[in-house]
């Protein structure tokens, strides 16, 4: 799988096994963007929180849907693209 840019830069697909797409959009963006130390996604104006009976959690910065397989945690480590919200 290539990254945002068109580069090979994620693992194997056989190390990407049982992953979410959520899951490898995140590692993507550490990867192209870094981390924030000592921050997690909750705390990040582009985390978005939609509530259709439920809530449901999503970035702004990564592709979203409908899918549960978009669905963002909260408590991840935030990229580099932080910013306080």
């Amino acid at each position: 799988m290539s990254d945002l840019f068109g580069n090979d830069s994620l693992p194997p697909a056989d190390k990407q096994k049982g992953k979410r797409l959520a899951e490898l959009q995140h590692a993507q963006l550490v990867q192209i963007y870094g981390k924030s130390e000592g921050q997690i996604c909750k705390n990040c104006r582009h985390f978005i929180v939609k509530e259709f009976g439920n809530r449901y959690f999503k970035c702004g910065k990564a592709t979203e849907s409908s899918s549960p397989a978009t669905d963002w945690r909260a408590r991840w480590q935030a990229c580099g693209k932080f910013e306080p919200g």
